[in-house]
């Protein structure tokens, strides 16, 4: 009786292959999230060029324009060092708090960065501010509504 147990257990073990593809699925659902991510970041990002100069003093509308021209590219690297550190954390982390906590890590930097002198890098920090994080805004209250998927096997 004792090795038909055995047996039983022995062949309703899942094949290897079976955990692959469940992480191929996990891993094609969370590529899309990632590039929303980053479009999502992008775009505050965007937007946040509009409105940073109005913290500042003497600002024109046309030198809001010269700034849409020279920092989107900026914006573009920031979102996507955004989108990837938001997405390896929901693939390798997986309590909520820590995740909740890196993805305010950005923001608390960009916050240190703005408080500096008055730089490129200053501006690129208030933008970044405002466009990452109402991204992460966005993730975080994904995560907490998240709804846990039953284990159907």
């Amino acid at each position: 009786m004792l090795r038909l147990n055995f047996l039983r257990k022995f062949l309703a073990r899942k094949p290897a292959t079976f955990h692959i593809h469940k992480r191929w699925q996990q891993a094609e659902l969370t590529q899309m999230e990632r590039r929303t991510i980053i479009i999502f970041g992008f775009l505050f990002c965007l937007i946040g060029i509009f409105i940073a100069p109005l913290f500042y003093e003497n600002t024109q509308y046309g030198e809001i324009f010269f700034l849409l021209i020279l920092y989107p590219l900026p914006a573009l690297i920031l979102a996507i060092l955004n989108g990837y550190l938001l997405w390896f954390t929901e693939l390798k982390t997986q309590n909520l708090i820590l995740k909740i906590g890196i993805g305010l890590i950005p923001i608390l930097i960009m916050i240190l960065l703005a408080f500096g002198k008055e730089s490129p890098i200053q501006f690129i920090a208030t933008f970044g501010i405002i466009g990452i994080g109402i991204t992460n805004l966005i993730w975080i209250t994904k995560l907490i509504n998240k709804k846990p998927v039953a284990n159907t096997v």
